[in-house]
């Protein structure tokens, strides 16, 4: 060789080197780990919906903080491809209805705002989510399992004054 580099090695290298001087700073959400089991929350956020890529549909995720005052745990749900609303038996038609006291009357708009209203209190089921999502037989790695809300079993409004 002559001493010359290749436009592809010098592309390559540059592509290095700006990785190698950007930030790796993690920015997403953490996922809290704790023990199975049923536990009281109220709805302190909602993200979405949002196109998830990797499912070829929308997800809303729910946040929930536990009355312990410091573990926050989240649902997702699946809002399908987009051409309709999700149906009477989707997870969040069930959920939804649950928050509002009923299923919406004919033409209601069906508001994310309604998980996080004051005064309602969740009681949920909580579990690991220890599956790989590429391949469900398979178990993660234990630093990748985290707990996520699989069922909300019950909603109770709160008497306001």
């Amino acid at each position: 060789m002559n001493g010359k580099i290749g436009k592809k090695h010098r592309d390559a290298r540059r592509s290095t080197e700006r990785l190698a001087s950007c930030s790796l700073t993690w920015a997403g959400p953490n996922y809290a780990r704790i023990a199975p089991g049923s536990y009281q929350a109220v709805c302190v956020g909602v993200q979405g919906p949002e196109y998830v890529w990797a499912y070829q549909r929308h997800a809303l995720r729910l946040e929930f903080a536990l009355l312990d005052g410091e573990t926050l745990v989240s649902m997702f749900l699946n809002m399908g491809k987009g051409e309709r609303p999700p149906g009477r038996r989707s997870r969040f038609f069930k959920v939804w209805a649950m928050a509002n006291g009923g299923p919406p009357l004919k033409g209601q708009q069906m508001t994310v705002a309604t998980f996080t209203e004051a005064g309602l209190l969740y009681t949920l089921r909580i579990d690991d989510c220890d599956r790989d999502a590429d391949d469900p037989s398979k178990v993660k790695p234990d630093a990748l399992i985290y707990s996520r809300v699989s069922d909300v079993l019950s909603v109770v409004r709160a008497q306001m004054r």
